[in-house]
């Protein structure tokens, strides 16, 4: 198989008639705390599972295009009056300030290289655009349950959802544990400052944690309420 990797070079004509590599700007990104979103996961038997964040259900959509849908799954929903959709904007704004502010060398240029195009010529990088947030009104009135990137299948075809909880503060990330049928069959809390990695069969679950010597690479093994 051959694989075809496009060569792409950007350039814009100036009035000299000479070729320079144009320079976007960026606009200023809109930003929203705590989107409500949809995410999804390819289930070991090919179906593709759809988390819908808005009411909290899955839908399963079948190699026909056939789609079954999940009842509601049950959840503490979290309620958000006018004065945390302030908090919370004011935290993103805090930690995004204090991440841009840190000693973290910047590199003042960057080489991109694309398929087999040369590379182009290094060049001052564009002044990082300021941000502008939405109004609080324009936040949901509930928490949403997950975030972009949070629904993951295992190898015994459960969904794992990791969910935005508030006892993430004392401990690691909770997960949701949902079958193939979309119905919670367990909620777990991972350990501080680990994350899912990866999953085997046999309820074989992976976990990453980061300390001051790398990243070390757990395997544990989740029994399901009921089972041996």
């Amino acid at each position: 198989m051959r694989i075809y990797t496009p060569r792409i070079l950007v350039v814009s004509k100036a009035v000299g008639g000479d070729d320079r590599r144009s320079s976007a700007s960026v606009p200023n990104p809109v930003i929203n705390p705590a989107p409500t979103v949809d995410d999804w996961a390819i289930l070991p038997d090919g179906r593709i599972a759809v988390v819908r964040g808005r009411d909290y259900h899955v839908d399963f959509v079948d190699a026909d295009n056939s789609v079954v849908s999940s009842p509601n799954v049950p959840f503490g929903w979290r309620k958000l009056e006018h004065s945390d959709k302030v908090a919370l904007i004011d935290s993103t704004k805090a930690l995004r300030s204090r991440l841009s502010g840190g000693d973290a060398v910047v590199p003042s240029s960057v080489t991109i290289v694309t398929g087999n195009a040369p590379p182009s010529q290094n060049g001052p990088l564009p002044p990082t655009p300021d941000a502008t947030y939405v109004n609080p009104d324009e936040l949901p009135d509930y928490l949403p349950v997950f975030a972009n990137g949070g629904i993951r299948a295992d190898a015994d075809g459960n969904i794992w959802v990791r969910t935005i909880s508030p006892t993430m503060a004392a401990g690691g990330a909770v997960y949701d544990v949902l079958d193939g049928g979309g119905r919670l069959i367990d909620r777990v809390q991972a350990p501080k400052e680990a994350v899912i990695a990866g999953f085997a069969p046999g309820g074989v679950v992976f976990l990453a944690r980061r300390d001051p010597r790398g990243v070390t690479l757990l395997r544990v093994h989740h029994r399901l309420p009921g089972r041996k």
